[in-house]
């Protein structure tokens, strides 16, 4: 009741916020899952060829590079930066 009618606005904007973290971490998660999902299907459609797979590879390490809560050696970042460097070759 309190969000709905004396601040106005949503709750995501009002959970973002509160507390010490960054607010824009989750938009963060949720914009690399969308480039990881997007990524995936590419593959079950068999598109395999470079210029097709190197710029949505881009967009997943350029949003997951974004995550503030993730350290620099966590196997999901490294994996990916591994995959865009045998595609940059």
């Amino acid at each position: 009741m309190n969000r709905l009618v004396r601040i106005g606005v949503p709750a995501t904007v009002e959970h973002a916020s509160q507390g010490g973290g960054n607010g824009n971490d989750s938009r963060y998660v949720a914009e690399t899952v969308s480039h990881l999902i997007t990524l995936m299907d590419a593959l079950k459609l068999n598109m395999a060829a470079v210029d097709q797979m190197h710029p949505l590879l881009s967009d997943l390490l350029v949003s997951i590079g974004k995550v503030s809560g993730l350290p620099n050696d966590f196997e999901g970042k490294v994996k990916v930066k591994e995959w865009y460097d045998a595609l940059s070759q």
